[in-house]
């Protein structure tokens, strides 16, 4: 991709979302007058540098403005989540325990027979964050799903949580509770997931054709009976 191709690219998202170009130029003049953007939660990312007479390291500082905003409030949604969840796991008993953040995840170990209700916990968790900041929102002239108003014309911000998990650190599966319910444990579930996975790596790699692909996925699921037998 060209530089110009780039550019296009980015005036085309900006373009199609006028408002995060707005917010965009909110946090750039912003910084330019008090030299310090502010996230959701209050906590100030300061940038002396914007009243610097080097071009690049203003046009770097600008750039920062306005992800300091967006990681720094995912953060602060983070911790909010990982305070909630904690107090969830205590609430229901559960064996499940916190072990770190990563960026905007929480990673817990769990044992195998609470996954599923863990993961749903999760879930919740990051859907219905009680932060004052997404909640009693101005519904305005936007159209919002009735599940998200809350009366008196104001509205909580829609929020997605995913969940995955896997036998270890390395190798997570996305968490589809239905098709989980069909195993008669996790690692078959695993199991089969990654088998799933390692096929599709192949025919990005070009080990396997289109044709030898969509054979293998027949076979597998001719084969899934004998994964969902598997004892954990």
């Amino acid at each position: 991709m060209t530089q110009q191709d780039a550019q296009n690219t980015i005036d085309r998202v900006l373009d199609s979302k006028p408002q995060l170009k707005e917010a965009i130029e909110r946090s750039h003049q912003q910084a330019k007058q008090v030299r310090y953007v502010e996230t959701i939660g209050g906590n100030y990312r300061r940038l002396d540098v914007v009243k610097s007479n080097d071009k690049s390291k203003v046009s770097r500082a600008l750039r920062q403005a306005f992800n300091a905003i967006v990681q720094g409030s995912g953060a602060y949604c983070t911790n909010n989540a990982l305070i909630m969840l904690g107090d969830e796991l205590q609430k229901h008993n559960l064996k499940a325990e916190m072990v770190l953040t990563v960026h905007d995840s929480i990673v817990v170990d769990c044992p195998p027979e609470e996954v599923s209700e863990v993961c749903d916990l999760m879930k919740y968790c990051f859907e219905n964050l009680q932060v004052p900041e997404l909640l009693d929102l101005d519904v305005g002239n936007l159209r919002v799903p009735e599940k998200y108003l809350l009366g008196n014309g104001k509205f909580r911000l829609p929020l997605k949580g995913a969940c995955e998990f896997g036998l270890n650190y390395n190798d997570d599966v996305e968490y589809d509770k239905e098709d989980l319910a069909t195993f008669k444990s996790v690692t078959g579930f695993c199991k089969y997931q990654y088998t799933l996975i390692q096929l599709k790596e192949y025919l990005q790699a070009g080990i396997l054709t289109e044709d030898q692909y969509n054979g293998k996925l027949q076979q597998m699921e001719a084969v899934k009976p004998q994964f969902q037998a598997i004892g954990g």
